[in-house]
């Protein structure tokens, strides 16, 4: 009836319901949709099986892929709300059943084309029937990854879904399974014009072409090849593709088409049909209808900005009656602010919850720092407001799933556009991890959240030391190696969000990498970073051929083999490789143990003696010790800079396996020339370790001081001497 009309049983439901997706076509689409709109649910077990049996046909009939994406778009405005039985106080909607539906299907993709022993001996081994199966199963996976890409297109999935769907394809193993690539060139045909038109979607096409590019050097077969080129080119012509496939049609654009096929080939023309079209554009009627939201809520915010003035001139009015009435006068509202009634009115917490809700939902829908900027300080007008509202933020980030990412955005915005200080969102994060163990039970993505959060505020460009204060505060856990990976997990949110070779992400890993190797109770050697760094390219965290210092290497040791060794040429690989950031490279610990490692073995394959190659390189050689050791740093640093010289030349020496020989003509080429000091050497004595690299340079370091005539505890009393030295200046 008009009113809607119920269904008494499941399978009544069932019936309803597939009745209506048998006959729908393009034709039928209006008048069928609306036929399943005006069935009245009672509960949420019944909007999951109108979401299962929507599913089900959209991911096996491919040609009407988007034909069911544009009915789930209808019916998510038309049917209603239900508890939800396994998580109490939480409503259940046909979108939250939907992407539940999604994530069911993705979890269960399965890891292998081939049949079980059980399917092929149902089908008695016949090849035919065992291809039938392996096809069907094939066109299900593809067709997941299709409907995944419609529904994004018409913002029933968001980027963070896309995000996690192509970490699981493609990063979670090494090298992924083939299937999986089909998967992803599936989803970036279907959804790459559209997730390249955001700069949240930018940064994500180019991680995942990137580690395509390196699937595409692994040993896959030549039709999968094929597929990765395919979808990088497509990129490179932005998205534009010629070809003959076609969307489903009505029987009337099907003769229309086929009259026009007929009249081209009649006049010896190409096909009409073989035409450009953009791979991954947002259909049109989809586009005008977010136009008109957009409009929608420019009003809206109009309207907001216009209240929230309102509200300020309220408290203003508020304000000086209070300092009135201490200083006993007597003055009515009304004269204050004329029209409001003679009562105290203030904004009251729910109010303002609502407002800095609303903020994260604009900025989800429409990411504007400027227009940010505008809403938190007509929001937050004062430093109490402002701690009220990062705790209001938080709050949103835990607590709803689908603003969760957004809500850690804009805690990072604020932090790097100095509107929000770190001290007081570490004061309001550090409550919260306080009460952790509580809040968790009620909510259990809020470590997800923490990670999501942390990753944005490495990010906010803040003081290394404040950022290493809140990452060890953040820590959520009681035990060690759980803190371990959450610190993990959340350098590979990093790594997704600004790509491998961005500075951000070096900058997190040195802020990380103290805290990780705190947690594992060692004292950082250079094989206990060797070894880290090889976690975190199994994970995905580093690329698969080296870290962000693989490629910096590289382009170092292609100058020096030249012969380039000037300070100029340095500089110039720097900013190149870290887009300007390279001050901060310089002053890393791994950069240090790296360029010993690189500069050492190309000057040991250069003619002459070590005097003459020292001299060559004297501006490389200069850069390797002198970093930290400039006149305005003190005796500590420059003793640590020292240390971490010596200990990459001494690794680089043992690398090349040089002679003793060799070893004593570097370190006494690098004393005459100024760079190395005698104290430097004291750790490189014989021991009884086993530590090769030691064992290695000791003979040349003994021989050396002995030649000098040096003691080594008179090496030692000295820099001792040195470093109390300039504690005493300081304290003066």
């Amino acid at each position: 009836g008009p009113c809607g009309e119920y269904m008494d049983t499941e399978a009544e439901l069932r019936r309803k319901v597939n009745a209506v997706l048998n006959k729908v076509t393009w034709e039928t689409f209006d008048e069928l949709c609306n036929d399943l709109c005006r069935v009245r649910l009672v509960s949420g077990q019944q909007l999951d099986l109108v979401v299962n049996l929507v599913f089900d046909k959209a991911i096996t009939q491919h040609h009407y892929c988007e034909m069911y994406a544009d009915m789930c778009l209808k019916l998510k405005a038309t049917y209603p709300e239900f508890a939800d039985n396994t998580t109490p106080g939480v409503l259940l909607s046909f979108q939250r059943c939907l992407v539940n539906r999604c994530q069911d299907e993705f979890e269960n993709l399965p890891v292998s084309m081939d049949l079980e022993d059980t399917e092929k001996q149902d089908v008695k081994h016949d090849s035919r029937e065992m291809e039938l199966l392996v096809k069907k199963r094939k066109d299900r996976v593809l067709g997941n990854m299709k409907f995944i890409g419609q529904l994004y297109l018409r913002r029933l999935l968001g980027h963070r879904v896309v995000r996690e769907v192509v970490l699981k394809l493609i990063f979670k193993n090494k090298r992924p399974e083939e299937h999986y690539i089909e998967c992803l060139c599936t989803l970036m045909r279907n959804i790459g014009k559209t997730l390249d038109s955001t700069e949240v979607g930018k940064q994500y096409i180019t991680t995942f072409l990137d580690r395509m590019r390196e699937l595409a050097g692994l040993n896959y077969g030549t039709r999968i090849k094929f597929a990765i080129e395919g979808i990088l080119t497509l990129h490179e012509r932005g998205w534009v593709e010629t070809s003959f496939k076609e969307k489903a049609k009505t029987r009337s654009e099907i003769q229309a088409d086929y009259k026009r096929e007929e009249a081209a080939k009649s006049r010896g023309e190409r096909n009409p049909f073989a035409q450009s079209a953009i791979a991954g554009a947002r259909p049109s009627h989809i586009e005008d209808q977010i136009l008109d939201e957009q409009r929608s809520r420019a009003e809206h915010r109009k309207i907001a900005a216009a209240r929230a003035k309102r509200e300020q001139e309220k408290r203003e009015a508020e304000e000086h009656l209070r300092q009135a009435a201490e200083a006993n006068s007597v003055v009515e509202l009304s004269q204050v602010l004329p029209g409001l009634p003679p009562r105290k009115r203030t904004l009251t917490d729910d109010v303002f919850a609502e407002s800095v809700k609303k903020m994260v939902s604009y900025f989800r829908d429409e990411p504007s720092v400027e227009e940010l900027k505008k809403e938190w300080q007509a929001t937050c007008p004062n430093p109490q407001l402002q701690k009220h509202a990062l705790q209001i933020l938080l709050n949103v980030g835990f607590e709803n799933l689908r603003l969760s990412s957004t809500a850690a955005k804009i805690c990072g915005e604020l932090v790097s556009c100095g509107l929000a200080s770190m001290q007081d969102l570490q004061e309001v994060v550090n409550r919260m991890v306080q009460n952790f163990e509580d809040i968790v039970v009620d909510h259990p993505k809020l470590p997800s959240f923490l990670q999501e959060l942390t990753s944005r505020v490495l990010m906010t460009g803040a003081e290394f030391e404040s950022l290493a204060a809140f990452v060890a505060m953040v820590l959520p856990f009681k035990e060690n190696e759980a803190n371990y990976s959450f610190l993990v997990d959340m350098l590979l949110k990093v790594r997704l969000i600004v790509g491998e070779l961005g500075v951000q992400l070096k900058r997190a890993l040195d802020v990380v990498q103290p805290v990780l190797f705190k947690l594992r109770g060692v004292t950082p050697t250079q094989q206990d970073m060797r070894e880290l760094h090889d976690e975190l390219v199994r994970i995905g965290v580093l690329k698969t051929d080296g870290d962000f210092l693989h490629g910096v290497m590289k382009d170092l040791e292609a100058n020096f083999n030249e012969g380039n060794f000037t300070e100029q040429s340095l500089h110039d690989v720097l900013e190149r490789d870290t887009k300007g950031g390279s001050e901060q490279l310089e002053k890393s610990t791994e950069y240090i143990l790296r360029l010993g490692s690189v500069l050492i073995p190309s000057l040991h394959r250069r003619p002459g003696s070590w005097g003459d190659r020292l001299k060559e390189a004297r501006d490389i050689v200069s850069h390797l010790f002198s970093t930290f050791g400039r006149t305005d740093q003190n005796a500590g640093n420059q003793q640590s800079r020292q240390s971490l010289a010596v200990t990459s030349i001494a690794a680089a020496c043992y690398s090349c396996q040089m002679a003793q020989d060799d070893v004593r003509e570097l370190l006494n080429g690098l004393l005459d020339i100024g760079m190395l000091h005698l104290w430097a050497l004291s750790t490189w004595q014989k021991t009884e370790d086993d530590n090769k690299q030691k064992q290695h340079i000791a003979g040349a370091v003994e021989q050396l001081l002995k030649a000098e005539d040096y003691a080594l505890d008179e090496v030692v009393e000295e820099v001792e001497g040195e470093a109390d030295e300039e504690g005493d200046v300081q304290s003066g």
